[in-house]
């Protein structure tokens, strides 16, 4: 497993996680996202059984990053949905 924490603001994180759980990735590295489960923060998982998380702290400013399985490519695919997150004007 892969951990990073990323700064991000408390008063945006439930409009970011809504916005990922509405907007999934549709592939982590190559293989296709199969499923999302959203308690505890929101979970990705690949058809190849990979998967990230993203889960907030509850008293700091932080995202958990944590992703396990066939790859390290966890912190490039939450960069690309953060991307998206300040495209739109959510984050």
């Amino acid at each position: 497993m892969i951990e990073n924490d990323i700064h991000f603001p408390l008063e945006k994180r439930a409009t970011l996680m809504e916005f990922l759980k509405k907007n999934p990735p549709a592939k982590l590295g190559r293989s296709p996202v199969v499923d999302v489960k959203s308690y505890d923060g929101i979970k990705f998982i690949a058809q190849d059984t990979s998967w990230l998380m993203l889960r907030g702290s509850g008293t700091e400013p932080i995202l958990a990053n944590l992703c396990g399985g066939e790859g390290s490519w966890g912190y490039s695919t939450f960069s690309k949905a953060r991307s998206a997150a300040h495209a739109t004007g959510i984050a």
